[in-house]
């Protein structure tokens, strides 16, 4: 798969559950970070066999959180997930086709479905938040 010049960055703490999964999801980023806030499980060891630049620093906050990571990106592109988040094949693919022509001074976002409790929730106002 062609690598786009975007930047994936995901913030974490102690999500070995689901961080390969993550990472796996978005195989055209051309850089991975993970800024984690203190994992005691194999979270960081995945990520970096995963070939993610993995950043720790103290927990300060989601928006921080997420500011520093970003801020730590090559790229002007930035994705942020959060380690539970995973594109579908769908959404790969939707992104793959219209990313030359999407514009760079505009912020993007995704309709997000949510899995819980064994299924996908589609009403409720759940879906798309």
């Amino acid at each position: 798969m062609r690598k786009l010049p975007l930047s994936l960055v995901i913030i974490t703490l102690n999500e070995e559950k689901n961080i390969q999964r993550c990472i796996e999801s978005v195989p055209f980023a051309s850089e991975v970070i993970v800024m984690d806030s203190g994992s005691t499980d194999r979270t960081c060891e995945i990520a970096e066999k995963l070939g993610a630049k993995v950043i720790h620093e103290k927990w300060v906050g989601f928006g921080l959180q997420k500011k520093t990571a970003a801020l730590a990106a090559s790229y002007d592109w930035i994705l942020s997930l959060d380690a539970d988040e995973a594109f579908s094949v769908d959404l790969q693919a939707e992104l793959l086709m219209r990313f030359e022509k999407l514009d760079p001074q505009v912020g993007y976002d995704f309709p997000r479905r949510s899995f819980h409790l064994g299924r996908w929730i589609d009403h409720g106002g759940w879906y798309p938040d």
